[in-house]
């Protein structure tokens, strides 16, 4: 068990608070660039999810492939896409 004092926790507190407040001039200052740049957010977020996918989906190959069902699911999938 980790034991903290008051006295460490008051002196923790104390320091955060000008590092918050500094960093939430700097969140502001960030979101302003943003809503400058119309359409960038949405770009952000669009790229970020197509590397998501990217990446999960070479992981869900490489789980198949050591589980020894890839090519089972390979035969699965090319059947459920010919049905619809």
């Amino acid at each position: 068990m980790v034991r903290i004092s008051i006295r460490k926790v008051f002196l923790l507190d104390w320091l955060a608070i000008p590092f918050s407040r500094a960093q939430t001039f700097l969140c502001r200052e960030r979101r302003k660039e943003f809503e400058q740049q119309k359409g960038l957010v949405e770009q952000i977020i669009y790229e970020g999810t197509q590397k998501m996918v990217e990446i999960s989906n070479e992981t869900l190959k490489e789980m198949r492939s050591v589980m020894g069902i890839g090519g089972t699911w390979n035969k699965i999938s090319r059947m459920a896409r010919d049905r619809m």
